[in-house]
């Protein structure tokens, strides 16, 4: 029997007045019951019941003053003695059920409440509280089955369709899920909970337009909902609605304040904005709560390219620094690979979310393609964390310039590393690297014999990769020490591939404008403070000309707001600058290069892709040699094209170089008919020769490794 807290009082009380015969301990415990002392009521209808086992009106007492201490297991005990002695009675069958269910055996209880029903047929609360039972057993043990009993008893309990759903969603079965909230929200139209659920797993499924209307009507219902807004804040970014995005995170934020959920993407899109200082402050505020927290920190070393109080040796002391304080210490394992210098290696790479159509695409796609694995001996295995719902054509081509294929969404970075490990790979390429993807941290664990950096910025600061891959001008010899790693170079660390077919190149619009149009399609956040002061010059050395900026940011009003003030304080006037919010289409942005005579590269991070897409479309560039790896890519990609004219060694040099060649429109009108042919025939263009560079660079490491002791 359970024992009880009894008051020693009303216990001395009842034990004093006690007679001898079961019907009196029945009536105290009564007595004592409706003055509110429960748990002596209790001892005294166990002596009862004792006394009397044969009494029903005793075990229903009992089992009545058992439930009101919830205790299921006594209580249960007594209703089944009442259920034996008075089979007919509707009222125990019931109380039976209730205590075997509360005291979380749905199983038992189930038949008790079979029993009340053919009891009272027909009884719509009775059959209501069954199910209910059945959703309450659900919840309390997460019972998918438990649920489904449920549902199948009444089909309109819109909790059950809710957690039913959740739990459909814990096991990634997002179709059901989606098909359960759906339910949900049908039955009860009024729930914020259920709007809410059905937009998560229609986001997951790829559906963002219908989950962006599922978060909005919960937020109708429930406006004060920080996850909600959340939620669609995360859908609006993925479509590429990034003014709305950020007033959904901001009310997220402002409704919780410290919101990490919230703050991450608000940091990444104010970085993406061009809003630098202020995404700053938000990973700053990021990891004031969470100091491990991988986006903010590696938010906080990419934004080092943007600084032009760095050099390239300040860029790897910082980054270095970090990684000592952050990284885990790791001591190099050792490998039983074969060390056979001409065997087939088998090549890790690691793509992160990236491997589908995008600018990374035109750059990382190329490599791909244009590896000969079966001459230069190579099996290539990729670990891509994108989800396969969101693959697309692009993603099936590197399958196909692939031999293996693991998706690694679901992975940490330990289990990751040990997929690697127990994959065999003997040589791990990251693609994305510690500045752009979340992977790092997995290569920092040494799963693999050599591990090289690909498509870089500069140095990681860490000595968990053995090589990054640059070339002669992108990283010189002199610039060694700017690197933790060695430096694998190729003849040409880059190769640009459009992937379409490219709108045609137009004519020189400086012939109908009769004045110079100056251009960027640089990501924002590249259009620091130095390169406006640096554009403001070429605009005073061009009296006429005018520049034109296109950035996703520019739909914001604040975003426009802040680069207006920002040319306004270095002497611009508002009539020469144009900034033009981006447009909705790859053939639309090239389109928009026909705008442009010259385009201007920033400082100190210059263009990469989209000076590629400047040559592509006959448009010359203007850039300044730097003293970073994120410095030098144009330099590079305009040496691999023949076009040494628009590489400047200094600011000076730069606004010369740039007013020289808005004065010479003749020779502009020549360069514009045929820089994309000179391009497209250049070695920035031949993924063979890119390819096979590659393989030989892989060959190297591995050689350099087998003959390691």
């Amino acid at each position: 029997m359970t024992a009880v807290d009894i008051d020693p009082q009303a216990l001395r009380r009842a034990l004093a007045g006690a007679p001898d015969g079961p019907a009196d301990w029945l009536k105290l415990g009564f007595t004592m019951a409706a003055r509110g002392e429960v748990a002596p009521a209790t001892l005294l209808l166990r002596r009862a019941t004792a006394l009397a086992p044969r009494a029903a009106t005793a075990w229903e007492a009992l089992g009545m003053t058992e439930e009101n201490l919830e205790h299921w297991p006594a209580a249960a005990a007594a209703w089944t003695q009442a259920v034996a002695l008075r089979p007919g009675r509707l009222d125990s069958h019931v109380r039976l059920a209730r205590a075997l269910s509360r005291g979380g055996d749905m199983e038992a209880a189930d038949p008790s409440y079979a029993t009340a029903a053919r009891l009272a047929p027909g009884d719509i609360m009775l059959a209501s509280e069954r199910a209910l039972s059945w959703a309450e057993a659900g919840q309390r043990q997460g019972r998918a089955d438990a649920y489904r009993r449920a549902l199948t008893l009444d089909p309109a309990i819109a909790p059950a369709w809710i957690n039913l759903g959740i739990l459909s969603w814990r096991t990634t079965d997002v179709v059901r899920a989606v098909k359960e909230w759906r339910r949900s929200a049908h039955l009860a139209p009024d729930l914020a909970d259920a709007h809410n659920n059905l937009g998560t797993a229609e986001q997951r499924a790829g559906r963002l337009a219908a989950a962006a209307r599922s978060y909005r009507r919960a937020l109708v219902l429930d406006p004060g909902r920080a996850d909600a807004w959340f939620n669609l804040g995360s859908a609006l970014q993925n479509l590429n609605q990034i003014e709305s995005a950020v007033a959904a995170y901001e009310h997220a934020v402002a409704l919780r304040p410290g919101f990490l959920d919230a703050l991450a993407p608000l940091a990444t899109l104010a970085n993406f904005l061009g809003l630098l200082d202020r995404a700053t402050v938000l990973n700053h505020q990021i990891l004031a709560q969470r100091p491990d927290n991988p986006e903010a920190n590696r938010a906080i070393l990419s934004a080092l390219v943007f600084d032009p109080a760095l050099d390239g040796a300040g860029i790897r002391r910082v980054r270095e620094e970090w990684c000592r304080a952050r990284l885990p210490t790791v001591a190099r394992p050792s490998f039983a690979n074969a060390r056979d210098p001409d065997r087939v290696i088998r090549v890790g790479v690691l793509g992160g979310p990236n491997l589908r159509g995008n600018t990374h695409a035109f750059v990382a796609l190329p490599g791909f393609e244009g590896l000969d694995r079966r001459a230069h001996r190579l099996e290539v295995v990729v670990y891509s964390d994108l989800p396969a719902v969101h693959e697309d054509g692009y993603t099936k081509r590197y399958r196909l310039a692939s031999d293996g294929w693991r998706i690694t969404e679901t992975l940490d970075d330990g289990a990751l590393a040990d997929l690697v490990g127990r994959d065999r790979i003997d040589m791990l390429i990251d693609v994305v690297g510690h500045l752009g993807g979340p992977r790092f941290p997995a290569v920092a664990m040494h799963p693999a014999p050599v591990q090289i950096l690909d498509l870089a910025l500069g140095t990681s600061g860490s000595t968990a990769a053995e090589w990054v891959l640059g070339d002669p001008l992108l990283t010189p010899p002199e610039h060694d020490p700017h690197f933790t790693e060695r430096v694998l170079r190729l003849p040409l660390a880059y190769c640009y591939d459009p992937l379409i077919d490219l709108p045609p190149v137009g004519s020189l619009p400086a012939l109908g404008r009769r004045r110079i149009t100056f251009g960027s399609t640089n990501a924002l956040v590249k259009v620091t403070l130095a390169t406006v002061a640096l554009w403001a010059r070429v605009l005073r050395a061009v009296p006429d000309a005018r520049l034109v900026v296109k950035g996703r940011g520019f739909s914001d009003a604040r975003v426009r707001a802040h680069f207006a003030q920002a040319f306004d304080r270095a002497g611009v006037a508002a009539t020469r600058v144009e900034l033009r919010p981006w447009t909705s289409g790859f053939l639309d942005h090239l389109s928009f290069l026909n705008e442009i005579d010259i385009a201007l590269d920033p400082i100190p991070y210059g263009g990469v892709t989209t000076t590629c897409e400047a040559l592509w479309m006959g448009v010359p560039v203007i850039t300044l040699a730097g003293d970073r790896m994120a410095g030098r890519y144009s330099m590079a990609l305009l040496t691999s094209v023949g076009f040494t004219r628009g590489i400047a060694v200094s600011d000076d040099d730069y606004i010369a170089r740039a007013a020289a060649l808005a004065a010479d429109v003749e020779a502009l009108a020549k360069i514009r008919s045929s820089l994309r042919g000179e391009a497209q025939s250049s070695r920035l263009a031949d993924r063979r020769a890119y390819g096979r560079a590659r393989g030989e660079a892989f060959r190297t490491a591995w050689r350099g490794w087998c003959a390691t002791a």
